[in-house]
């Protein structure tokens, strides 16, 4: 999934790969301000890709996969969702499987998705493939723990790090 608006690629000069997990607190809190605050200091001059790096076992592929099927809602719908995941990671993580059904239900309703299709979208090949392809990035590349941060390929952090740090390593002018 990338981010930022792409006017022509003359005016891309970094890219920043996140990998992350849904149900990582740092990815919650940290990664998500990191992600935003790249975005709005550098806008359409980078983009982010944020891939999936499951760490946290079967429930958070489970979470990962509805969010990669609310791209089929549209690119609005999908950084509405991801957002909100994120937002209240800290309530639905501590769930059992049917109160964080019921949780994630009340939750598609509110943005116009239906749960039962994201469920089964989040399912196919497609999305499952995705996510297999992201974490075997993730273990050839060391990655260890999210979230991680890689930018144009050479540079990598992990973990909370202060946003000032990627400033030395984005060039975008």
């Amino acid at each position: 999934i990338s981010l930022g608006l792409v006017g022509s690629e003359m005016c891309i000069r970094d890219r920043v790969t996140e990998f992350l997990d849904y149900e990582c607190p740092a990815c919650a809190v940290q990664g998500e301000f990191i992600t935003r605050k790249l975005l709005e200091m550098y806008g359409e001059r980078i983009i982010i890709t944020r891939r999936i790096f499951p760490l946290h076992g079967e429930p958070s592929v489970d979470v990962a996969r509805m969010v990669l099927a609310s791209q089929e809602y549209g690119s609005t719908t999908y950084q509405a969702f991801h957002t909100k995941v994120l937002e209240t990671q800290s309530t639905w993580a501590r769930f059992g499987t049917k109160e964080r059904e019921g949780f994630f239900k009340n939750m598609t309703q509110d943005l116009n998705m239906d749960y039962d299709k994201l469920v089964a979208d989040g399912k196919t090949d497609k999305y499952a493939g995705q996510i297999d392809a992201d974490k075997a990035a993730a273990i050839e590349l060391g990655i260890r723990a999210t979230p991680s941060f890689i930018i144009n390929n050479t540079t990598r952090f992990t973990g909370a790090v202060p946003v000032q740090y990627f400033e030395r390593y984005v060039d975008v002018r």
